[in-house]
């Protein structure tokens, strides 16, 4: 399937720049100021989805209540961050091309993460 829109809004998606953060990957500002010696941490899922997060995304979006951790059907009784399984350290992160909506501030990587977790009711271990 090729993705020319924004599953979320429905926007045309732009391709550009994003660093390996599925999430704030393609965040101008975060493009500009990319820092290959900062790690970067693919993760995956209880249903298998994998993804890559930064840090900081880690820390705002799977462990600080509200975050988009906390919106991917996952049992409440424990913080998001938990039920992510480590898979790997990115041994030389740069910069790639993806594609980027610029109404929703969102990767298509992580988009896909969104699609793949809302179609898919075994998330939830």
């Amino acid at each position: 399937m090729q993705w020319t829109h924004c599953p979320s809004c429905t926007n045309l998606l732009e391709t550009c720049e994003t660093t390996p953060c599925y999430i704030c990957g393609g965040w101008p500002e975060r493009v500009r100021h990319f820092d290959s010696t900062q790690p970067f941490t693919e993760y995956e899922l209880p249903n298998g989805t994998r993804l890559i997060l930064c840090s900081g995304c880690l820390v705002e979006e799977f462990m600080v209540e509200g975050g988009y951790g906390w919106r991917l059907n996952l049992p409440r009784n424990r913080l998001p961050v938990n039920y992510l399984t480590q898979i790997r350290e990115i041994a030389q992160p740069e910069l790639a091309l993806d594609k980027y909506c610029e109404h929703c501030h969102k990767r298509l990587a992580f988009l896909k993460v969104l699609a793949t977790v809302k179609n898919d009711s075994a998330v939830t271990p």
